[in-house]
């Protein structure tokens, strides 16, 4: 079973093969992995002329460390949403933008339409506090 993953060990060895002229199906053979992976790590980590292990391991690194956050609807961030909603007048959309810039974990402003939807079928009212709701038939 070929690796999806690579390592900082595998980026180590596209980047010195790379610089070899080594052929990409060459490289994917040699690392015992899917040639579109290597293509895939290339195409996603490389500067503006060469691919780099360090530059690809830091942005690995930094995409791990956003996307690896908990995305559950907690009471926290529950609260915040409807505080967002009826106080502000805010849209999910709006409300997902403020929490990544001010690095709040947040649920996708899809994940806040269904809330919206869940609370108006439960005879809530959040949903008078939005311009529009997506979806569903609403």
């Amino acid at each position: 079973m070929k690796n999806k993953q690579l390592t900082s060990i595998q980026r180590n060895q596209i980047e010195v093969l790379l610089k070899t002229n080594t052929p990409i199906k060459r490289v994917a053979q040699l690392l015992d992995t899917d040639k579109s992976t290597i293509y895939r790590e290339i195409n996603r980590n490389k500067k503006k002329r060469s691919y780099s292990a360090s530059f690809a391991q830091q942005l690995c690194t930094e995409r791990k460390e956003r996307f690896g956050r908990p995305r559950k609807f907690i009471n926290q961030t529950r609260k915040f949403v409807i505080e967002k909603l009826e106080k502000e007048q805010w849209s999910p959309i709006q409300i997902v933008g403020f929490a990544g810039l001010n690095n709040i974990p947040m649920v996708s402003h899809e994940r806040i339409y269904q809330f919206i939807r869940q609370n108006k079928k439960e005879g809530g009212l959040l949903w008078t506090h939005t311009h529009t709701l997506p979806g569903k038939g609403d």
